[in-house]
């Protein structure tokens, strides 16, 4: 059977902690009647717990399991028809809550309990639909800040002992990820503020020295992949290009134009960059594979001239046809992928990808028992991490279709887009997220050859309902129904001619 201590029985960690012991919690009895033992200064991550020296064996009555978590509230709720893809949701759930819970995001709860920066800002999208976390996430990006060193680097894992330094930006663009998705999800720009000097320090010390000919490439890359892996220029230049694009917002905010323009000519340098090197014509970029990272990363971080998104869309459809229906990407793809093909108007693709009970697929890892997301496609190495959770906030996005609007206006669900995209194999969906105006939801259901679709907006917020080809205008507070006619194959778009 696999070591559940696999990281902790390493030499080094016998080295920090000799003679330790992994997950294991030691009370020594007053030999009273009525004792409790309850840790106050550590928590443990498991599923199944042992319990010896009683003497006998315990009764399931006398040990009662605390589900930690910092304090935050819950904002969002998402249900459909389809008992795997529900599943995977309350694993995310699960996921989400567990590696939250001394005040900041870690990894998993079990075997590590390390602030790893990219599995923060990965998930912290759907942190926005999900939960009320801002005040743990502003308090955690000060400590980022503060392991910000001299030379500019800053520690991929914080809190930290003083280890994890290497620079790679894809890790480290949490300094930008973050507060960005701060400011347009609860309109919120302090955050923002207050990382510039981190991130302009960044930018300058550690990353624009390794630009070369307007590529990146220092990164970890697409982590876990479940098969192939983009080149790292492609991750890193996209990642520079976005990073670079929040200094230059956060200088427009500030109202420093100049610095504003450099950053802005830093973007459009990694921008050209990336197509001078990556771009093979005809839509393709990277290799001649078209692989689903690749496509999607080109698509979603603005590589791809308008001229050619239909055919980038094309061969990133083509990629999934050739893994069989298969994902076939990591940590960065999870997140990039299914929105690429949304986008693309194939839900259908992620959703099926989703749900498909053969590796690799995240179904799978609740066919063989889990209820916590994994990190890998095998055997998991841990079978409690976050860092794969983004395809939930996709649900919320995309299966029930609120979306923010674009520009600055929209911030904090001031100005949202309705546009559910219905897929053959789930007969409803709904979400719903609680805003200080009211609660915000849509919800469709299939009735007979038609779909119907639910939209409650609530005050304070503008909603643009794609419907029959049409989009209309909603201010709440209102909550209002549509139907749309739909095809043979149980497929409609709210945004198609019925």
């Amino acid at each position: 059977p696999r070591r559940i201590d696999c990281h902790f029985a390493w030499t080094a960690s016998h080295d920090v902690l000799p003679g330790g012991v992994f997950q294991c919690d030691r009370y020594v009895t007053l030999g009273e009647a009525g004792e409790t033992y309850e840790p106050r200064f550590t928590y443990d991550g498991f599923r199944y717990v042992f319990v010896r020296g009683l003497g006998r064996a315990p009764k399931p009555e006398e040990c009662e399991a605390l589900v930690l978590q910092t304090d935050f509230a819950d904002i969002g709720s998402f249900a459909c028809s389809d008992p795997t893809f529900s599943a995977l949701m309350a694993a995310t759930d699960r996921a989400y809550r567990s590696n939250f819970v001394n005040g900041f995001p870690t990894d998993c709860p079990h075997r590590e309990k390390n602030g790893w920066t990219a599995d923060a800002a990965l998930a912290s999208e759907y942190a926005m639909y999900a939960y009320e976390n801002t005040a743990a996430y502003s308090d955690w990006l000060e400590q980022v800040a503060e392991s910000q060193r001299a030379d500019g680097r800053i520690a991929e894992i914080v809190p930290t002992s003083g280890w994890g330094y290497p620079g790679y930006l894809d890790w480290d663009a949490v300094i930008a990820i973050l507060p960005r998705t701060l400011w347009r999800y609860r309109d919120d720009s302090r955050p923002l503020a207050a990382m510039y000097p981190t991130l302009t320090n960044y930018l300058e010390r550690v990353a624009v020295p390794e630009l070369k000919d307007g590529v990146f490439r220092r990164v970890r890359g697409d982590w876990v992949s479940a098969g192939t892996r983009p080149d790292n220029g492609i991750v890193g230049t996209c990642y520079f290009k976005y990073m670079a694009e929040t200094a230059a917002l956060t200088a427009r905010l500030l109202g420093r134009p100049a610095e504003a323009a450099r950053y802005e000519a830093l973007a459009e340098e990694a921008r050209r960059g990336f197509v001078r090197a990556y771009f093979r014509g005809d839509g393709l970029y990277g290799d001649e594979k078209g692989r689903q990272a690749t496509q999607a990363m080109a698509l979603v971080f603005g590589m791809v001239p308008e001229a050619e998104r239909k055919a980038a869309e094309r061969r990133l459809v083509e990629a999934v046809a050739a893994a069989d229906g298969h994902l076939d990407f990591g940590l960065h793809g999870m997140k990039w992928v299914p929105r690429a093909l949304s986008e693309a108007g194939r839900t259908d693709l992620v959703f099926r990808m989703f749900t498909k009970d053969t590796a690799p697929s995240p179904s799978v890892w609740q066919k063989r028992g889990g209820t916590s997301l994994w990190e890998d496609w095998g055997n998991g190495a841990s079978r409690n991490h976050i860092m794969f959770a983004e395809f939930a906030c996709w649900a919320y996005q995309y299966l029930a279709g609120i979306r923010l609007a674009d520009g600055a206006e929209a911030n904090g669900f001031r100005k949202v887009v309705i546009d559910p995209q219905t897929v053959p194999d789930l007969d409803w969906a709904r979400a719903a997220v609680k805003l200080p105006g009211g609660v915000l939801a849509s919800g469709w259901k299939r009735v007979g050859g038609a779909v119907e679709l639910t939209v409650e907006v609530p005050a304070g917020t503008e909603a643009e309902v794609r419907f029959g080809g049409r989009p209309e205008r909603v201010v709440g507070p209102l909550s209002r129904t549509w139907t749309v006619a739909c095809g043979a194959k149980r497929e409609c778009r709210f945004g198609d001619e019925p």
